[in-house]
Parts: structure tokens; C-alpha cells; sequence
């Protein structure tokens, strides 16, 4: 075995399926290896593994977040989509038990510092000639590049959103990629104002197409305006105010938002009786809603509620 200022690893390229739960001084010496610049020398899958490992066990309580976090510290470094698939996938789980706080806007910071490199790398439009990889990590570092709040990402965002504005038919013509209208849609309502907001309206009113309805939508959702999220989960019981398939995508966009979650839920308690006279014989209806305010339930009062 080497010695005590080295570290060891297991399980290449995860050949077999199982974790591996490192000393805490182990961990420590891979993450100051892994942030350097030979850190390409431990395998992408390995370095996917790790990840995965690390912020897991602190997740169970087996580990401090400090000590996991110091692993993802190097990913500001990193090019490959598979580390970064399982450290935001982890990462966002973290965010949204610490929304609201003063702990969230110090790991917004944080995650923002990661991301920047990246995303300044990639931008937000595919490349003619990138891989599928490539699309894959453009599209989750872009998303968690707004998210964190980086200012080229919304800037870009923003402009997408304008140059659709002012098509002559914005109806029929939609210059915005497929693949990044909900997070130029989220975006745009979430930094902008009024404008933005009704213009989303006025689109899903002459939309057909479901799966752009239920975009719109969402992304109306995104708005920070507490009156607006109150006026859309109303339209969520309201028949003739939006296609019934879409009551449910509304209420879970409103509740998935910081600005929105504790709304969601004031909303459920107080028009318990209009919800479940609206879902009818939809038996999964109230049940869908609950799932995804407790998905986001993090204090000692959230529990007893």
C-alpha cells in the first residue's frame, strides 16, 4: 500500500457496481489531485464515479458536505458530460434543501463559480460538428449557468428571447432552437417583467402544440412576481382559463420555484375542496401536487405541516 500522503483508488472505470466509501484523508488527497492539472489522469468514468460516491454518502449523513464538496471543487476544470451528469444531478438536490436561505445564495455563488468556465467554453447555441456529448454538456451547463445566475448566460437568454419578440409573426415563426426554449422561456420571464410575461400568455392562448403549451407555461411560472403565481395556480382550477392536461404542469412550476413554493402550498391548503372538485375522478390529481411540495420540504416546520 502507498504511503500516507498518497491516495488509492478502486474499482476502475467502475467495472462492478457498487460504492466505495473512502478515510476521510483519502478523499482529501484525491481532491487536491483532482484539482490540479493532471487531473484528466483518473478516468472520466472514475471521476463520474467519484462524484456520484462522494456526495451520496454526504447526502445519507456518512460524510461531512464539506469533504464532498472539496471533490467537486476541480469541475471548473472539467470538459466531460459523464462527471458533470453525476455532480449536478447531486448538486441540485443540495439547492433545493438550502433554498430561501442564506446558506443558498453563498452555494448559488458557488455553483456559479464552477459553471462560469464552462459555459463561457461552450456558449449557449450548439456548434456545427459537436458530438452528441457535446450537446448533452452544452444543454446542463448552460441550464445551471442561468440557473446560478451568470451573467453571459442570461445576457444570451435574454436576447434569444428579444429576437423572437419582434418577429412579425412570433406565432408561426420561433427563431429560438427547440432545444433551448425552456431555458430561454424561464430566463427571459425570470429577469424580465411584464412584457415578457404577457407575451408567453398571448403565445400559449394560440398554441396547439402540447408540448409547447406546457413550456409556455412553465416558463410563465418563472416570473418572481408573487401576484402572478397566484394568478396562475388560480387558472389551475379555473376551467376555460387552461387545457386540463396542463393543471398539473402548472402547479409543479410554480411549486419548483423559490418564489413559488411556499405559495403552491398556502394555495393547496386553502382551496383543498376546488382542487379535488377539479381533478373529478382523477384519483392521482392532490397526490401529484403533494409529491412535488415534498420534494422540497426542508425545515422542522415543513415536517410537521
Amino acid at each position: 500500500m502507498p504511503g500516507d500522503d498518497k491516495w488509492v483508488m478502486f474499482n476502475l472505470k467502475a467495472s462492478s457496481l457498487y460504492r466505495i466509501k473512502y478515510d476521510e484523508k483519502n478523499w482529501q488527497l484525491i481532491a487536491q489531485f483532482l484539482d490540479s492539472p493532471s487531473f484528466y489522469k483518473i478516468h472520466f468514468i472514475n471521476r463520474a464515479h467519484l462524484l456520484d460516491d462522494v456526495l451520496d454518502f454526504a447526502r445519507a449523513g456518512q460524510l461531512d458536505y464539506p469533504v464532498a464538496l472539496d471533490i467537486t471543487n476541480y469541475l471548473y476544470r472539467e470538459n466531460h458530460y459523464l462527471p458533470w451528469k453525476a455532480a449536478l444531478s447531486n448538486l441540485g438536490y443540495i439547492s433545493r434543501m438550502i433554498r430561501g436561505t442564506e446558506s443558498g445564495d453563498k452555494f448559488k455563488n458557488f455553483l456559479r463559480r464552477l459553471v462560469a468556465p464552462q459555459f463561457d467554453k461552450l456558449g449557449l447555441e450548439s456548434q456545427k460538428g459537436e458530438t452528441l456529448l457535446e450537446t448533452l454538456q452544452r444543454r446542463q451547463i448552460s441550464r445551471w449557468a442561468c440557473i446560478a445566475g451568470h451573467g453571459p448566460c442570461i445576457k444570451e437568454a435574454v436576447e434569444k428571447f428579444g429576437s423572437w419578440m419582434v418577429e412579425g409573426d412570433p406565432d408561426k415563426d420561433n427563431p429560438i432552437p427547440g432545444d433551448l426554449r425552456s431555458l430561454v422561456y424561464c430566463t427571459a420571464v425570470e429577469n424580465g417583467g411584464e412584457v415578457e410575461w404577457r407575451f408567453l400568455r398571448n403565445r400559449y392562448e394560440r398554441s396547439n402544440f402540447s408540448g409547447e403549451t406546457s413550456r409556455l407555461l412553465s416558463a410563465m411560472a418563472c416570473s418572481r412576481d408573487a401576484s402572478k403565481l397566484k394568478t396562475l395556480l388560480n387558472w389551475s382550477i379555473q376551467r376555460g382559463s387552461i387545457r386540463k392536461e396542463d393543471s398539473t404542469v402548472l402547479f409543479k412550476a410554480v411549486a419548483r420555484r423559490d418564489e413559488g413554493h411556499d405559495i403552491a402550498k398556502a394555495f393547496l391548503k386553502e382551496k383543498t375542496q376546488d382542487i379535488f372538485i377539479y381533478a373529478g375522478s382523477d384519483p392521482f390529481h392532490v397526490p401529484k401536487l403533494l409529491e412535488v411540495l415534498a420534494s422540497r420540504m426542508n425545515t422542522p416546520t415543513h415536517l410537521k405541516e
